[in-house]
């Protein structure tokens, strides 16, 4: 039986992305492979959980976003009513093998959005309830990886450098950002492109005082000028965790 560390499971509002505004049980994984400079989440430590007991708390958790997941395996819905979301962020989740959650979910009628930085792999499901937003934080990806995204994510600061299509260039894991005054031999490439036709989405990084304000300008205007969609983090703005 599958076995997942699990940092945290609740209900909220997805903030981001393609899906943003939509109630949701967020799983969030513990653990990641990365070290991202500006990181705020809090990902470590976690607690083993199975994939059955996973599901029995989403199901409990979806109470308080009026999840009435549908019946059925995989086939259309019967129902006209769109799948409850539930989300799988982290941390890293492709750090963990999750193909059992994702499946259960999606046979128990829900929608499963993975949130991931794109650089590992683990075997999931193809199924038409399965969305992959990637934000890259490095110049490579895993290729299959790569193949399954369905919309990416960039994170925007007025200050870092972009390349001539609006998007960021430095890596996430520059020491040298950190504070370490040791550059990343990464640190001058761009972040991993997007793939062509795929929609694209810039969110601020959200800081304290004004320079929050200056990067929500920034991406504002990159999305204007590139043709790219504008994400903020609508769950911030409610004050939802």
């Amino acid at each position: 039986m599958t076995v997942l560390n699990v940092k945290e499971v609740f209900p909220t509002i997805q903030g981001e992305g393609p899906l943003a505004g939509v109630p949701a049980v967020f799983v969030r994984l513990a653990g990641c492979n990365l070290r991202c400079w500006f990181c705020d989440t809090d990902f470590d430590g976690g607690e083993p959980w199975t994939a059955t007991q996973l599901m029995r708390e989403v199901h409990q958790q979806g109470q308080y976003i009026g999840a009435r997941p549908h019946k059925g395996l995989l086939a259309a819905d019967p129902a006209p009513s769109p799948r409850p979301l539930v989300v799988l962020t982290g941390g890293e989740p492709l750090a963990q093998p999750i193909a059992d959650l994702v499946w259960s979910a999606i046979r128990d009628g829900w929608r499963v959005q993975i949130e991931t930085a794109g650089t590992l792999w683990t075997h999931l499901p193809e199924s038409e309830h399965l969305d992959i937003v990637c934000s890259p934080k490095t110049p490579k990806l895993h290729p299959k990886a790569r193949e399954r995204v369905t919309a990416w994510k960039y994170l925007v600061r007025v200050t870092d450098r972009c390349d001539d299509d609006g998007l960021p260039i430095s890596s996430t894991q520059d020491p040298e950002r950190a504070g370490t005054g040791v550059p990343s031999k990464d640190s001058k490439l761009p972040l991993a492109k997007p793939n062509p036709g795929a929609p694209v989405y810039l969110q601020p990084v959200q800081e304290p005082g004004d320079p929050n304000n200056a990067n929500t300008s920034e991406a504002v205007r990159r999305s204007m000028r590139f043709g790219y969609l504008l994400s903020l983090q609508q769950h911030k703005v409610v004050g939802l965790p």
